[in-house]
């Protein structure tokens, strides 16, 4: 991905290595999102809270951002979400209207979602995996220390 950024450091828009564009992003004079036109043609307008979907001149109102969540228009009957937060606003739990947990986001420390057992893909024997590469950096998993310096 190729990312070019306007005057105020905002991403403007995003192409793919081929050069083609993915995205593209139009903001006011105060730096605030007005809208995402995607390669496909897809347009959002961002309007404060509301957020409308379409193409061309025919646009839809796709969701509402709301303090505690948002109310997405997903088909004939909106959907309200709830987001419920950590200590530093996170959202850690999305729950819908009728109380089921429709998202789960636990704290990763090492960066990563964990599993409590990791196998094989053949599912017979378990994956040891002791480094992974983090920005440039060796790290392991079960002691969380760095192994190298970064130069």
């Amino acid at each position: 991905m190729k990312f070019k950024y306007n005057l105020l450091n905002l991403t403007e828009r995003a192409e793919d290595l081929s050069g083609l564009e993915v995205i593209r992003y139009v903001y006011g004079y105060d730096g605030l999102k007005n809208r995402a036109i995607s390669g496909a043609g897809i347009e959002y307008v961002y309007l404060g809270s509301l957020i409308y979907m379409g193409f061309a001149q025919s646009l839809n109102p796709e969701s509402i951002v709301f303090p505690e969540g948002r109310i997405a228009f997903s088909g004939q009957v909106p959907q309200t979400y709830y987001h419920l937060t950590d200590h530093l606003g996170s959202v850690r739990t999305i729950l819908s209207s009728d109380g089921s947990v429709r998202e789960r986001n636990g704290y990763y420390p090492l960066r990563c979602p964990s599993f409590p057992q990791r196998l094989s893909p053949t599912g017979t024997k378990p994956l040891q995996i002791q480094r992974q590469r983090i920005a440039a950096k060796l790290e392991t998993i079960t002691k969380n220390r760095w192994c190298n310096f970064e130069n």
